[in-house]
């Protein structure tokens, strides 16, 4: 008995020792879900809150800023935030007024010309500035960050296209557009030690010069819808147009064919005539012709003619015919008088020669180079006077229409 009385008391005192350990609350895992579940709950409580204290002031944002421009704008620099559209408009009109008006520079080159942007055709809109400027956004991110920066706006400017281009044309074609100088030869009055009595010319180059033509108005035009009046400053591009001759061919004209030719008188010997072509005669017949980058110098033989014609003409002579003569002696024969060939002045080839003959190398005409054997027989030339300005006429031989062995032929054949 009394064992079983101590295992009893053993088994109680076991049972009061897991009573007195046993914990008295939930598990702890249970409390710490507990305890998240709560401040879920708050947090949500706290963002629902947020989210409607934020709404209460989009709404209140919005309504007060209604009809208004939206807090931060500005136009060019120029705030017009919180204003009416009738105030935005006159801000900017009284602020950039003066900005727009400002003449727009236009250079091409090195030439600069400033118009005013109302003969461009350009102008602002105000009423469609003002209009874009006031436009609400909805988006609230982009109402919360116009408390802390700005967003500018541009103008709304109207390019009248027709205008601008009419005005740029006539511009370019007046002012800038400049055709290139070919180059060439002009002449001058003589200087005072000049021969004036003898018909002295003065020769002198004409440079070549090269143009400027401008290349793209559409681009320019294009320009200004897109910059204007941020930008009043707007480059032409512009193109070189080059000369059809460079100085070294105008100067080997010059000096090779153009100087030789108006040094002094010409000479022209006939049969047993003569005549004197001064350097004005020459130089009014004197012709030019751009061919294939070289200045080509050539001559009117109608005005050289017309300047020795009266001189040189009393050297030609018509061909004369075979004839018989009746006879006046005793014997009754008929006398035969031959014919005789004629001449007639071949001015082409004269003049020809002329230009070969004067603007011969000097160096050639001192090596004693025959002119037989280059430009035909020529007159010997008269001592003292320069060989390289003589030249001879150049004729052409008429044949009679009856020759003396015509005749002949013609009297002793049988009837």
């Amino acid at each position: 008995m009394a064992g079983r009385d101590d295992w009893r008391e053993r088994t109680s005192e076991t049972d009061l020792v897991d009573e007195l350990l046993q914990p008295s609350g939930p598990h702890p895992r249970t409390r710490l879900l507990n305890r998240v579940q709560r401040g879920i709950g708050n947090a949500f409580v706290i963002i629902g809150a947020l989210v409607g204290l934020l709404a209460v002031a989009y709404v209140v944002d919005v309504v007060l800023s209604a009809g208004k421009v939206p807090r931060g704008v500005t136009v060019n620099g120029v705030s017009v935030a919180g204003l009416d559209r009738k105030e935005a408009e006159a801000v900017l009109r009284r602020e950039l007024g003066p900005r727009v008006e400002k003449p727009v520079e236009l250079r091409a080159g090195e030439v600069t010309v400033s118009l005013d942007p109302g003969e461009l055709g350009l102008a602002v809109n105000w009423a469609a500035t003002v209009e874009r400027a006031a436009r609400q956004p909805w988006d609230p991110w982009t109402r919360a960050l116009s408390f802390f920066r700005e967003q500018d706006t541009p103008l709304v400017t109207v390019v009248d296209e027709r205008t601008a281009r009419e005005r740029l044309d006539d511009l370019v074609e007046r002012r800038i557009n400049r055709p290139a100088v070919d180059g060439g030869i002009g002449f001058r009055a003589p200087d005072a030690e000049d021969d004036v009595g003898r018909g002295a010319v003065q020769p002198q180059a004409i440079e070549p010069k090269a143009g400027v033509r401008v290349s793209g108005v559409d681009t320019v035009v294009e320009a200004m819808r897109s910059r204007w009046p941020g930008v009043d400053r707007f480059d032409l591009p512009v193109e070189p147009v080059e000369p059809k001759l460079t100085s070294r061919a105008v100067d080997a004209a010059l000096e090779g064919i153009v100087r030789p030719l108006l040094a002094g008188p010409i000479l022209l010997r006939g049969n047993g005539v003569e005549s004197v072509l001064l350097p004005e005669d020459v130089r009014r017949a004197l012709r030019f012709e751009i061919r294939h980058g070289e200045l080509h110098v050539m001559l009117d033989h109608a005005v050289l003619r017309a300047a020795v014609a009266t001189e040189l003409r009393a050297s030609e002579k018509p061909a004369k015919n075979a004839a018989l003569v009746s006879a006046t002696g005793v014997s009754g024969v008929p006398k035969v008088l031959p014919s005789e060939p004629g001449a007639r002045i071949d001015w082409d080839r004269t003049f020809t020669e002329l230009m070969r003959t004067v603007t011969r190398p000097a160096a050639e005409a001192e090596a004693g180079v025959e002119a037989e054997a280059l430009w035909g027989p020529q007159t010997p030339s008269v001592p003292g006077e320069s060989r390289e300005r003589e030249v001879p006429v150049v004729y052409d031989i008429l044949e009679p229409a009856v020759t003396t062995d015509d005749l002949l032929r013609s009297r002793h054949a049988p009837n």
